[in-house]
């Protein structure tokens, strides 16, 4: 099940940010990486895990995927590459999908977004944002998921 929004917005303050090329196995590991940084600077999560693939490189073993994850913190903390820190984030005037239900469906709630997107003639801009909001890390609890969908739209009328 989902819902699509308009006139959506994304923002977060004290924001870590890796940006790199991964494998999809490797999310979960940079993820968890991430929060071990955050936790030895004694800073702590803020909000929802974000992340955003730019691009797919299909050759290979395993596809190589193009990746931001970002988590925002309560406070700026020193980092070094491969992380950076982002003050603030803000995702405006975006379309946004909530996904209830099983992570194997989020595909579904994409499509509806993407199909949206093209009845209504908006332009995407950005990436799309993925927040997810509920734990899939428990399949007992994996009927509960609740997922959000960002996608960045131009507000030029052409």
């Amino acid at each position: 099940m989902y819902q699509i929004e308009e006139n959506a917005k994304l923002e977060m303050e004290n924001v870590i940010s890796f940006r790199g090329v991964v494998t999809h196995a490797q999310i979960n590991e940079r993820v968890s990486e991430m929060l071990r940084v955050i936790e030895a600077n004694n800073a702590f999560k803020t909000g929802s895990v974000v992340n955003t693939t730019f691009s797919i490189d299909p050759n290979g073993v395993e596809p190589l995927l193009d990746v931001e994850i970002l988590i925002p913190i309560n406070r700026k903390i020193n980092l070094s590459a491969p992380y950076s820190y982002k003050p603030i984030f803000k995702l405006n005037n975006a379309i946004k999908v909530k996904h209830y239900g099983a992570p194997e469906t989020v595909h579904e709630s994409a499509d509806a977004l993407n199909d949206y997107l093209q009845l209504h003639s908006f332009t995407p801009i950005t990436t799309g944002y993925f927040v997810s909001i509920g734990d899939s890390s428990h399949p007992e609890k994996s009927e509960g998921l609740t997922a959000e969908l960002y996608v960045g739209i131009s507000d030029n009328i052409l």
